[in-house]
C-alpha cells in the first residue's frame, strides 16, 4: 500500500486523532509515522486533511470531491424515493467512456469500514453476456430439477 505526505503538511494530527486503529503518529519530530499493518484504507485521513497533504493507494486529494459539497436534502431524499431498479435492458453494448464512467463510480461505494478492497468483472459484450446469462440460467434449472438432498440421519 502507497502513503504519502508531502510538503503541505502543517503537523496539526488532525489525521492522527481521527484515525480510529492509530495506524498515524508522530515521531519527535512531528513527522507523520505510519504502519500498513494496522491500516484499514477507510481514507479518513485523506478526508480530513485540511491542506490536502496526505495520498493513499493512489488517491489523491485534487482528485476527490469537497466534503461540503453536500446534496441539498430534499434532492437527495427525491433521489432515494425515486431509485429503481433497471429490468428492460437495451441489447447493446456501452460505449467505452460511459463503461469507464461507472467503472471509476466503483472507487466510492459505501462498504463497511470504507474497505474499497473489492473485485469487480466486468462483461463489455452484449453477445457474451447473452453466452454467461444461457449458461447461468441453465445451471440454475439444472439445480432446480436435481433432486434434493436427503439429510443423513446418522
Amino acid at each position: 500500500m502507497e502513503f504519502n505526505v508531502n510538503e503541505k503538511c502543517i503537523k496539526c494530527g488532525k489525521c492522527i486523532n481521527d484515525c480510529l486503529t492509530k495506524a498515524l503518529t508522530f515521531d519527535d519530530n512531528k513527522n507523520i509515522i505510519f504502519d500498513e499493518k494496522k491500516c484499514i484504507k477507510c481514507q479518513h485521513c485523506l478526508a480530513i486533511c485540511p491542506t490536502g497533504a496526505l495520498s493513499i493507494d493512489g488517491k489523491n486529494p485534487e482528485n476527490c470531491e469537497l466534503a461540503n459539497n453536500k446534496p441539498e436534502s430534499e434532492k437527495l431524499l427525491n433521489l432515494i424515493k425515486c431509485r429503481r431498479s433497471f429490468r428492460k435492458y437495451k441489447h447493446e453494448n456501452l460505449d467505452a467512456e460511459t463503461m469507464q464512467k461507472l467503472k471509476d463510480m466503483l472507487h466510492w461505494v459505501p462498504t463497511g469500514v470504507n474497505n474499497h478492497n473489492l473485485h469487480f468483472a466486468f462483461i463489455d459484450d452484449v453477445e457474451v453476456m447473452d453466452d454467461f446469462r444461457d449458461y447461468a440460467n441453465g445451471k440454475l434449472v439444472d439445480f432446480l430439477n436435481s433432486p434434493a438432498i436427503k439429510k443423513n440421519k446418522n
